[in-house]
């Protein structure tokens, strides 16, 4: 690609300086966007939903899911994993310091946890100018880059950005078998210990299907850095390094706005982007980040499924893939790949399978994920699902029947709530009929809509608003698709065009 090597408009690892009339917006460290009402009990700080039932009460009698719920779109299970990549991209959270404990207390009757304990979770960290006085509401900060800008992939400060680099010819570090490197120098991770792998988010081990996207881009990286190494030889090390960023964060961007996005909201997504709006904060919103953008948790399958060059085949279940990285130190990423565009996901909607909500993990930790969304949300003193609506753009709802069609779901959010202005806006949010050509209801969309159009047109260095890429190179990224970054950096060569979507039998 012909890109403007001499241009010092490269982005800041941590978002500073990408609108230069206000260069903290969308950094590492500032405050979530608010879009919604702020409903602490308190008015200032303490959490909302004080007169909503008990977090695992909801998770294990509303949203228990019973076998396999397949997406009747046929979205595939590589759907998943790119929401969460995205999600790390964009959004971060540390517990508030000193700790504040907002644990889940374990109901009668539960059938994994003992009763009478504590599922533990602490109050995320927030800005300590806020949430202290009248008129003053707390505000939660996030602690990674707002911009969709491949700091999953590079980082969000020098350090870590770094440890990642080769400092010749513009190359990542990559480890035996081209994966990533190994964390040998006890950087910041979410598990700690040289035997995991290091990323420019620290999250990346989770799962061995999210490391093996951190993988498929550093691969590409270095393919373009090579490329550009043999057609432009006199080139520093920083340049080629920088461009190559450039090119990688822009078909990331590509990907989600072309792919991704058209795949989970149908029509339902505007495309087309505008001009660069300075006056514009692509912040991650308070509601995007603890509602609209956990929906997540609810398309997860029960096992993964990996099929290797030979035919074999191999399942994993979901509860024995948290931060199981041999599979890719074994395997590499082909039966990864293979299984992940092969395997229809689960459908969005209410319903959770056991492996996310009722698991001991790492370290002998109790998990319900699904819990602690609803948790968080109130941690945040987002409102109610009815209130969150109205924030939103969109009419209240006056009944149950107006929130879904099954009337057996629309007794059971009756019989779970009591009132409908009650009602935790995630659980409203995926009960919600899907809009036609949709994985989603109205409210999820509209959160995600309004955020993506932010992320769009508030960010200096959008790919078709950098003036580091032509015309020609403008028309050549536009026509990146996952699956040729997937062909380019595997063995893999007979997957399907649109890898979002299985491939029809």
């Amino acid at each position: 690609m012909n890109i403007d090597h001499s241009s010092p408009n490269n982005r800041s690892y941590d978002g500073t300086a990408n609108n230069l009339q206000h260069p903290q917006w969308g950094s590492v460290g500032e405050p979530f966007y608010r879009l919604t009402s702020f409903a602490y009990d308190d008015g200032v700080s303490a959490p909302s939903g004080v007169n909503r039932p008990n977090a695992r009460l909801i998770s294990n009698t509303l949203c228990k899911q019973i076998g396999s719920i397949m997406n009747h779109r046929g979205l595939s299970d590589l759907t998943g994993v790119w929401a969460l990549f995205l999600s790390h991209t964009l959004q971060s959270f540390r517990a508030a310091e000193p700790e504040e404990q907002f644990g889940i207390f374990v109901p009668e009757g539960d059938p994994v946890f003992e009763p009478g304990t504590t599922i533990p979770l602490a109050r995320w960290l927030y800005d300590v100018s806020t949430g202290r006085e009248p008129g003053k509401p707390r505000l939660q900060i996030n602690n990674t880059s707002s911009y969709l800008d491949a700091s999953v992939i590079y980082g969000i400060d020098f350090t870590r950005a770094g440890a990642l680099r080769e400092f010749k010819n513009g190359a990542m570090k990559v480890s035996e078998g081209n994966l990533l490197p190994l964390n040998i120098f006890g950087l910041p991770n979410r598990v700690p210990g040289p035997n995991f792998f290091l990323a420019g988010d620290e999250r990346a081990n989770t799962s061995f299907g999210l490391c093996a996207l951190h993988t498929l881009f550093v691969r590409e990286h270095n393919r373009l850095a090579n490329e550009m190494v043999s057609t432009n030889p006199n080139l520093s090390d920083e340049a080629i390094y920088q461009r190559v960023r450039k090119i990688v964060g822009a078909q990331i961007q590509v990907i989600t706005y072309n792919e991704f996005l058209p795949a989970l909201l149908g029509s339902n997504f505007p495309s087309g982007s505008e001009a660069y709006d300075s006056n514009g904060n692509a912040t991650i919103s308070e509601i995007f980040s603890v509602v609209g953008f956990r929906f997540g948790h609810s398309m997860l399958s029960p096992y993964f499924d990996l099929l290797y060059d030979n035919g074999d085949r191999r399942l994993i279940l979901q509860r024995n893939s948290f931060f199981n990285i041999d599979v890719i130190k074994r395997d590499g990423l082909n039966p990864i790949f293979r299984g992940l565009v092969s395997q229809v996901m689960q459908e969005i909607d209410e319903k959770v399978i056991d492996d996310i909500r009722n698991q001991t993990i790492r370290f002998n930790v109790k998990i319900d994920l699904l819990a602690y969304d609803i948790q968080s949300a109130r941690d945040f003193g987002i409102p109610d699902y009815n209130k969150t609506r109205q924030d939103m753009g969109l009419p209240p709802v006056r009944s149950f029947a107006e929130i879904t069609s099954n009337v057996q779901l629309q007794n059971d959010l009756q019989n779970i709530y009591g009132d409908i202005n009650h009602i935790d806006p995630l659980i409203g949010g995926l009960a919600e009929d899907h809009l036609p050509d949709s994985s989603l209801g109205p409210l999820l969309t509209a959160i995600i809509v309004e955020q993506f159009k932010r992320l769009q047109n508030c960010d200096r260095f959008w790919y078709e608003n950098d003036p580091a890429f032509s015309e020609e190179d403008i028309t050549h990224l536009k026509k990146t698709t996952l699956a040729e970054i997937i062909r380019r950096n595997t063995g893999i060569r007979d997957i399907q065009d649109d890898v979002f979507f299985v491939a029809s039998k």
